[in-house]
């Protein structure tokens, strides 16, 4: 949640509208959820689990059962074997520290 949250700021000092949604749970996608991407231009899913399978691809698919064509920017981990090193620089070699979720954001 704290990168989510740095995201969001960095994104609301650049003049964009954010709103940081925590689940209670991941599954099933609740309607509240669905509802509030309903009136987003974009929807972006942070989770610190596999980003194959994962919570980015449930709001994905919930969205599109119930006719949002919003679009979802899911940022996880990959399916990959990661080098072993400190948490921090793991999340920073595989694209989850703020500043990278940011410099993906923008492009």
């Amino acid at each position: 949640m704290p990168t989510a949250l740095t995201v969001a700021t960095a994104l609301t000092e650049q003049g964009q509208s954010v709103r940081v949604v925590d689940p209670v749970w991941a599954l099933p996608v609740s309607d509240d959820l669905v509802a509030e991407a309903r009136r987003a231009h974009r929807v972006v899913v942070l989770e610190d689990n596999l980003v194959s399978g994962g919570i980015g691809s449930a709001v994905s698919l919930a969205l599109q059962q119930a006719g949002v064509d919003v679009p979802v920017r899911p940022f996880g981990i990959p399916k990959d074997f990661l080098d072993h090193a400190s948490r921090g620089q793991v999340l920073a070699e595989i694209g989850l520290s703020p500043d990278a979720i940011l410099a993906a954001l923008a492009d």
